[in-house]
């Protein structure tokens, strides 16, 4: 009893949760379950168990169910291997209450030792660590600022001779216009071209001083504005972007409208003042400093006003009322009332004001009435006066208005006259290719007519030379047909106009009108699956389908099959236009709907590049779309979809 008084005491004494368990065996020596035999009030208290309660009772008996099999795995395995086992559990006491416990088991001949170390706070601590990083991490990820944290490279003397990129979030990365990773790169590689001895100081000062910068800079690759910070971040530094080219436009802007109005203000006949207010401690209007005034006002006033700005309405006293001034501006501000009154200058002038609030301050309008006062009834006048400031106010903002309205109309028609022009020049450049060939096919077969005229039985190669005429005047027919689809659509006058259509008759209709076109023993074949009647524009449809299969014939060769496909489905109408002849690059599809434009394997090949771009307009304006798959030497393919 002594001796076991004794151990008690020695595990009552240690800091960490003992349990001492013997190991209990059935009739096969089979390991069945484990008899608590010691424990200290530590574990005790850990596992919310009286001492006297839990010694000599069973394993089984003290386990909650759901924990039994793991513990009592970890306690079989010991006793049967002697291999000592280490592991960190999060489970409950008997009491419900969930903790954190670092357990080592021990075999001591037929007696497993377990030992247990509350490990709660520094697990929680992990945890709210982990869940910090997580953060920082996600915040990092998704913010809009970009970021971009430099590690200081020292010197073996501990100089700080560049700074090495260790973290780059994804709006850092377009904002320094590279895909790449930068991550482990130095400053100085990274950016060559840009980076400066006075950079590395900037950069380095900041490391070692921990003050931090804030500037605007520019950005000329991208066009942009930036704000950045930099800040001391260990032994390094942190930068963070904002994009604040909105900001700087507004302020551009904002600084344009006050030049204008500058402007306008030294133009007018009207003196005008500006004046903020000057405050005390506890926020009550004292004074009134001048700001500005225009031409007019400084030669209405008197000579003393040569140097009114930066003055105050009390270092200038005119008139000896300068509390009665400034009285009548604080008003102003402090209600946004209009005041008008006429006032008597020193020297005799009457002076007719108008003060308005203007932000925090006030602007002071007025007019020299001298004259009109003494030659007209004060009461009559004044009234007329009033009329007349106030509109010359007023026609301040009108006149910034219309200058507004007249510069965006300048612009716009800027616009269309530039478009216009370059419409004309690419017509004539145009016109005079393509006008040449036709033109001199009509001439040379014309003098070959009136040659066969004169020699009999010369009617076959007469017809063949009239039917090149006809072809002639067709091509030339077909390019002022484009021209002027360009100019209708140019000024709006194509209108859609949707009826019942015989899709099939239609189709059938204008593959025999595009025959004569047909190069030796070329044809077309049709394969349709729609309704007897859809509803849609016929005459657009027909210029539409048209200029695909002209396109379709004129650019394959001899012998070739052109293919028109067509099904309804969900009211919609799918047509495809396919021929076997040179395909188009992928560069010149990305740019084969512009105006004017044509693929460069086509050169030797009549056309305006007008066609595909009026059908791209066409199938807009009937609301639908468009695509396009074609390939060199293949052929090409072009899809329509059209509402039905």
């Amino acid at each position: 009893m002594e001796i076991k008084s004794f151990l008690q005491g020695i595990l009552d004494a240690l800091p960490d949760a003992i349990t001492v368990f013997e190991t209990v065996y059935d009739d096969q020596n089979t390991v069945v379950d484990f008899r608590l035999v010691m424990t200290n009030q530590v574990s005790a208290s850990v596992m919310a168990l009286s001492m006297e309660h839990a010694i000599g009772r069973l394993f089984s008996e003290l386990t909650p169910e759901g924990l039994q099999s793991e513990r009592f795995n970890a306690l079989k395995q010991v006793s049967e291997t002697g291999v000592p086992l280490d592991r960190e559990v999060y489970t409950h006491r008997t009491d419900g209450l969930y903790l954190w416990l670092k357990s080592s088991f021990r075999r001591f001949e037929n007696y497993v030792v377990v030992t247990y170390t509350d490990i709660t706070q520094r697990k929680e601590a992990e945890i709210q660590r982990e869940m910090q990083t997580t953060l920082l991490e996600r915040v990092f990820a998704t913010t809009l600022l970009g970021i971009i944290v430099y590690q200081a490279v020292r010197s073996p003397l501990g100089d700080i001779t560049d700074f090495r990129v260790v973290k780059v979030n994804r709006v850092a990365k377009a904002v320094i216009g590279g895909a790449a990773d930068i991550t482990g790169q130095l400053l100085t590689d990274v950016f060559s071209e840009s980076i400066t001895p006075d950079t590395i100081s900037r950069f380095r000062h900041i490391c070692e001083t921990g003050i931090p910068l804030e500037r605007e800079h520019y950005y000329q690759p991208l066009n942009r504005w930036y704000n950045i910070v930099y800040v001391q971040l260990g032994d390094g530094i942190m930068i963070t972007y904002v994009d604040i080219t909105a900001r700087k436009q507004i302020e551009e802007a904002h600084q344009q409208q006050n030049d204008l109005l500058l402007r306008i203000s030294e133009s007018v006949q009207i003196g005008i003042l500006t004046a903020e207010p000057i405050l005390d401690d506890t926020g009550r209007i004292i004074d009134f400093r001048y700001t500005y005034f225009n031409e007019q006002a400084k030669n209405s006033l008197p000579p003393d006003w040569q140097q009114v700005s930066n003055q105050t309405v009390r270092s200038i006293d005119f008139s000896g009322n300068a509390n009665q001034m400034i009285a009548l501006l604080t008003q102003v501000v402090e209600t946004g009332e209009t005041l008008r009154r006429e006032t008597q200058t020193p020297d005799g002038k009457i002076i007719f004001s108008v003060v308005s609030r203007l932000g925090t301050g006030t602007i002071i309008t007025f007019l020299d009435v001298t004259q009109q006062r003494q030659a007209e009834e004060q009461a009559r006048y004044s009234a007329e006066l009033e009329q007349k400031v106030a509109d010359r106010t007023h026609a301040l903002s009108q006149t910034l208005s219309e200058l507004e309205q007249s510069r965006n109309e300048l612009e716009r028609a800027l616009d269309v006259e530039r478009e216009l022009s370059e419409l004309k020049v690419r017509f004539v450049s145009m016109a005079s290719h393509e006008f040449r060939t036709p033109l001199t096919t009509i001439l040379t077969s014309t003098s070959l007519l009136e040659k066969y005229a004169e020699i009999t039985n010369q009617q076959d190669r007469q017809l063949k030379h009239i039917e090149r005429i006809k072809i002639a005047v067709k091509h030339l027919n077909d390019i002022l047909e484009e021209f002027l689809s360009l100019e209708k659509l140019q000024e709006g006058q194509i209108n859609v106009n949707p009826v019942a259509v015989d899709l099939s008759q239609l189709v059938s209709e204008t593959v025999h009108y595009i025959q004569d076109a047909f190069e030796h023993k070329q044809s077309i074949e049709v394969t349709l699956s729609c309704p007897d009647f859809i509803n849609l524009d016929p005459s657009l449809f027909r210029k539409i389908l048209i200029n695909l299969l002209s396109n379709a014939v004129k650019y394959s060769g001899p012998e070739s099959e052109i293919r028109i496909q067509a099904f309804c489905d969900n009211s919609l109408l799918i047509l495809s236009v396919q021929d076997q002849g040179i395909g188009i690059s992928e560069d010149d599809q990305k740019r084969l709907f512009e105006r004017f434009f044509r693929a460069k394997n086509v050169s030797t090949i009549q056309g305006t590049g007008l066609g595909l771009h009026i059908v791209n307009r066409y199938i807009k304006l009937m609301g639908g779309q468009i695509n396009l798959a074609s390939k060199l030497n293949v052929g090409t393919t072009l899809t329509l979809t059209l509402p039905i």
